[in-house]
Parts: structure tokens; sequence; C-alpha cells
């Protein structure tokens, strides 16, 4: 592969020496990706001749800010090797596809002072030499990005190693952030480390519990994980509205335990979701029980709002709609119900409102 790319250089006529690199050269390497029309994490690292890296996190990756790590001298090495033998200098300035909407992603090799940088937007699709992707990952794997970027094992010694507050409003973002991104065992080990719970994504400033709910459902075992931490964090530590929050998760994923544990702390059973409207906890009943424990603690069977029908008429589950059908219906909502049950055969609903 690496002939092939000199060939190319020879035939263009545009071949660029390498610059010869002595133990007193000064070294830095830099790798940028942009953001784009999705969620392409977006961040810049720096890499020194002596291993000193520098981070800079933008959007839509687990830890955003300034951050500086070391790699041992020879990794450097390493990698200005794989610059050489990829004939860095004299490869294009950049390779851009006609293609929108994608990241933008630049990697550059500073010696003594004399810079060569390629940009790479879709790169592949216009010409770009398979070397450009590959220095690009190289130098991702040899500054350990994937800790910053995704969230791993290390991200939480590392934040603890540069004695980051992980009850900072800071920290409250980064744990948006991380479930914005899907990073769960890492969002995990935020709200056990004792991130607030009541944060906003830096991207969207969106609150985190809107990513929560998702996670109620109990299919799946990391977001259920996670769900259950947020939950019993907030019956410990959280806020009003995170406490409301973890009222719905556990409705919805049958935890009578917390459900009572919860009640019997006065939580609000309203909650509020973008683009949803208000609802109750009771809304999120996942089982017969859990709805009588609701109802008994006083909540509003007939509550809606204007995106929100009553319970009865939005529960998924029969048993939970026989106990709320127990309810005082109007003739308007029997009606509906009945429909409803009709439609998904609930035989037991259906001979309880003698239909």
């Amino acid at each position: 592969m690496v002939a092939a790319i000199l060939a190319v250089g020879v035939l263009s006529g545009c071949q660029t020496q390498f610059p010869k690199v002595s133990e007193a050269s000064e070294v830095e390497i830099r790798l940028t990706r942009s953001a784009c029309f999705g969620w392409c994490p977006a961040y810049a690292v720096d890499i020194a001749g002596d291993g000193s890296v520098t981070y800079e996190g933008g959007s839509s990756v687990a830890v955003s800010g300034r951050f500086q790590d070391r790699i041992a001298p020879t990794e450097v090495t390493t990698l200005v090797g794989m610059f050489e033998r990829a004939d860095f200098f004299s490869l294009k300035d950049e390779y851009i596809a006609e293609i929108t909407d994608s990241p933008f992603t630049k990697v550059s090799l500073t010696i003594d002072g004399r810079t060569k940088s390629v940009t790479d937007y879709v790169g592949k699709f216009a010409g770009m030499p398979a070397a450009v992707t590959e220095l690009e990952d190289a130098v991702d794997r040899a500054a350990g990005t994937a800790k910053f970027v995704k969230g791993t094992p290390e991200t939480i010694p590392m934040l603890r190693q540069a004695g980051f507050d992980f009850a900072s409003s800071r920290a409250a973002t980064f744990l948006a952030d991380a479930l914005e991104i899907d990073s769960y065992a890492y969002a995990s080990d935020l709200i056990l480390a004792g991130a607030p719970l009541n944060g906003r994504t830096s991207r969207r400033d969106q609150p985190a519990f809107e990513l929560l709910f998702p996670l109620a459902t109990p299919s799946r075992s990391d977001l259920g994980r996670t769900s259950v931490l947020f939950s019993e964090a907030a019956a410990e530590r959280g806020t009003r509205q995170d406490r409301s929050v973890a009222l719905v998760i556990a409705a919805r994923r049958d935890d009578a335990g917390l459900v009572r544990r919860l009640v019997a702390l006065g939580v609000d059973p309203v909650v509020e979701e973008s683009g949803v409207g208000r609802y109750t906890a009771l809304h999120a009943a996942a089982s017969a029980r859990v709805a009588r424990i609701l109802l008994r603690a006083g909540i509003d069977p007939d509550f809606t709002s204007p995106m929100i029908r009553k319970a009865v008429l939005v529960t998924d589950s029969e048993d939970v709609a026989l106990v709320l059908a127990g309810a005082r219906l109007s003739d308007e909502t029997r009606d509906e119900l009945i429909a409803r049950a009709r439609e998904k055969g609930w035989t037991r609903l259906l001979a309880r409102l003698g239909a």
C-alpha cells in the first residue's frame, strides 16, 4: 500500500521529501474531528514529541472541555514513522467528496516548524489513500481518545486523577451527554461517582431525565442498570424533579419496592417531558400491583393534559386497565376504553365493562 502511495506521488510530480527527525526535533501531531448533521463526536487532540497529550472535547462526546494526558515518547516515534511511510508531506492538502452532512477530519504533523495538514471529508470517495484513514485512527489509538470520546472503564479514573469534581454542574452535563451518546456503562459510573442527576446536554440543552425514559424497558440490561441506579440515587440525593422521574421509571420497570419508597417520600407524581407534555407515574404503571400502590397514594386516575389522555386509555397492560377501570368512568371514557379493549383483544376487561 505504501509503495502504491509513493508511486502516485512520483507520477504526479508532487513528491515532497519527508523532514529529517532527530532527538532534538520538535514534533507535534494534531487530529481534529468536526460535528455533522447527526451525532458525530467533535473534538481535537494534540500529541507533542515528549508524549504530552492535550484533548479538547466539543459536542457528542463523553468528556467535553480541555484535559491533559501523557503517552510514552516511543509511541510518538512510532506515529511519526507511520507518517513517513505514508509519504505524508507528498499528499494533497484536502480530499473533499461531493457529499453533504458528514464530518470533517483533519490530521497534521509539525516537525521543527514545518507543518503539513490533510483534510478528509469522506475522502475515500475523493481519491484519498487509505493510509490517511489509518493515520487518523492511529492518532486516536495512541492518544487514547476513546476514554474521552466514548466513555470507557478508564474514564472515571482519568477524571479522578485530573481532580474532577463529580458533584459539580459540569459532572451533571457529562451524565446527560453520556446518555445522549448511549454510553450507558459510563453514565452508570458517573451516577455511582456522585454526579448530579438534573443536568442538561451540552449540545441540545436537553434534560438528562428525558434521555432516561427509554431506559425503563427491562429487556435491555445495560439500559436497565442505568435507570435503576438513577432511580436509587434520586431517592437518596435527587431534586424534587429527579424523584418524580425516578417514580415514573420505577413504575414502568415494575419496581414496587422503589415505588413504595418514593411514594413514602411524598414525591410529586407528575412529570413534564418535551414534546409529550405532563403525565403521572400512573401512566407508566407496568403492573396491577404498582397501579394499586399509586392509586392508594392518591394519584388522580383522571389526570389529563393537552397531549396526554387518561392513564386507563394509554396503558398497554390489561391488568392495569382492569385496576383503573374500577374507578368511576365517564360515558365517553368508557366508550373509548371498550374500543381499545376490542382492538387489543382484552376479553377480561370487556367482560368487566359488560361489552
